[in-house]
């Protein structure tokens, strides 16, 4: 049986706001955490089935109950954090805020007799473990490890890989890989267990397809059982090309 509530970090972001939206219209119990209530979609604001928790100082500024609180009474967490595209954004605190909120998440769910669902978004940038991707290239390899020393938003993404791979016994989780995303409503689009082409595929993203993703992810159990565990590489399907999803 699908999940009945869902605890949502960064329902206000670019494809948060699509994931909420999405698991709403689907009938979905939500508690979205958020620092401002005025920065979620008009139209998810008053729902039934939304309960808004507002931290203005962020989620990893809460106490260890209250957090705990709020991963206990939930069946999944997304997470669709991520971080601004400025200065302050990129190289302000927390750096670790993707990694540290798995972590912290991880932590409560250790103690659930039934695995929790947690399902993140994360990056083409990043490499599945045990070198389960088609090599990168030289000059991609050597790009993403300046990046990981030069921008925390890239490191944050990669330390949440390990924080997934050491919680396997404690939760269920999928991180989402998409492309380079742009905006827009939802297009075709498609899912392979492992990377195609890259950090320099010239595949895009709508951040529509990867909230509706995760949505199917927390409804369908066909999709979850399918994905589960693992770092689908997402991304828009050619118009010349049918997708594989």
């Amino acid at each position: 049986m699908a999940p009945t509530r869902v605890l949502i970090f960064g329902a206000t972001g670019g494809c948060g706001k699509h994931a909420l939206s999405n698991l709403l219209d689907r009938g979905v119990q939500c508690v979205a955490v958020v620092r401002s209530e005025d920065r979620l979609p008009a139209g998810c604001r008053g729902k039934s089935n939304l309960d808004i928790v507002v931290v203005p100082d962020g989620h990893l500024s809460m106490d260890d109950g209250a957090f705990s609180a709020l991963v206990d009474g939930a069946d999944a967490v997304v997470s669709v954090l991520g971080h601004n595209l400025t200065f302050k954004g990129m190289y302000g605190q927390p750096r670790r805020l993707c990694a540290d909120t798995v972590s912290r998440v991880v932590a409560v769910a250790s103690g659930r007799a039934k695995p929790l669902k947690l399902i993140v978004v994360s990056t083409e940038g990043v490499d599945q473990p045990m070198s389960k991707d088609p090599p990168r290239g030289c000059g991609e390899q050597a790009l993403l490890s300046t990046l990981k020393c030069l921008l925390p938003p890239h490191a944050d993404n990669m330390a949440v890989i390990d924080e997934l791979e050491k919680a396997h016994a404690k939760i269920e989780f999928c991180a989402v890989r998409p492309a380079d995303m742009v905006d827009g409503g939802e297009v075709p689009y498609e899912c392979h267990a492992v990377l195609q082409g890259g950090a320099f595929s010239g595949f895009k993203t709508h951040r529509a397809n990867v909230g509706a993703f995760m949505a199917d992810l927390v409804t369908d159990d066909s999709v979850w059982a399918k994905w589960k565990n693992s770092y689908p590489h997402c991304y828009d399907t050619p118009a010349d090309k049918k997708g594989d999803y």
